[in-house]
């Protein structure tokens, strides 16, 4: 599989998000790069775009960097703070931030190890890759059930549950498919295991309860 030229994305942030992630591609001794394309192959630009985007820097957010050349080399001024990558595909600002802020949740969660993707893998789809482990399949399914950021005002309507379960806007999952679905998110936020949210939980009753009455 030929494989796509990257290209130079600026990304503005946070300087606190900057240095999370900085400090997180030093750790697990990757390019920021490397990070973003293997959130992008472990998740559809869909799914991704469900995650809150973590924004640009506010206002008096500014970082101080040293001119390096033309004819102001040497001095020093004020920007945005931003983080600069290289990456294949065609991507906004947003996506990117979406996307490392996903990698900073998945290691702080400890339900992924960097280490275990190949690169080769990154630009394999995975519907044609065959080789792919039954780890990683795993693996996917549970990173995919903690995609879903809570509702300020709980979950009112079956478009914010079908959400919450994962499930597409225009999809009509049936009663088995809900209940397995939900098994499988009490099983990670349940206030008694290791990932336990007692927000994230309750907010998978309100959305199970709508759809299993909708249904």
């Amino acid at each position: 599989m030929k494989k796509k030229p990257k290209q130079s994305y600026t990304i503005p942030c946070s300087s606190k998000f900057q240095l999370d992630v900085t400090e997180l591609a030093a750790r697990e001794k990757l390019n920021i790069g490397e990070m973003a394309r293997m959130v992008f192959f472990l998740f559809s630009l869909e799914t991704i775009r469900t995650w809150q985007d973590p924004g640009g820097p506010l206002k008096h957010d500014r970082e101080l960097v040293q001119i390096r050349t033309g004819p102001n080399a040497g001095k020093t001024m004020l920007r945005k703070p931003r983080i600069q990558i290289r990456l294949r595909g065609q991507y906004s600002a947003a996506d990117v931030r979406r996307a490392l802020d996903v990698a900073l949740e998945l290691r702080k969660r400890n339900v992924f190890n960097f280490k275990n993707v190949t690169d080769d893998s990154w630009f394999m789809s995975p519907i044609e890759k065959q080789s792919l482990t039954q780890e990683l399949t795993t693996l996917k399914k549970t990173v995919s059930s903690l995609l879903f950021t809570p509702f300020q005002e709980g979950v009112k309507t079956r478009l914010d549950a079908l959400y919450i379960f994962g499930f597409p806007t225009n999809s009509t999952p049936n009663r088995s498919t809900i209940t397995d679905r939900y098994k499988g998110l009490a099983s990670i936020y349940h206030p008694d295991t290791a990932h336990g949210s007692h927000t994230h939980m309750t907010q998978v009753n309100q959305a199970y309860q709508i759809l299993k009455d909708t249904n």
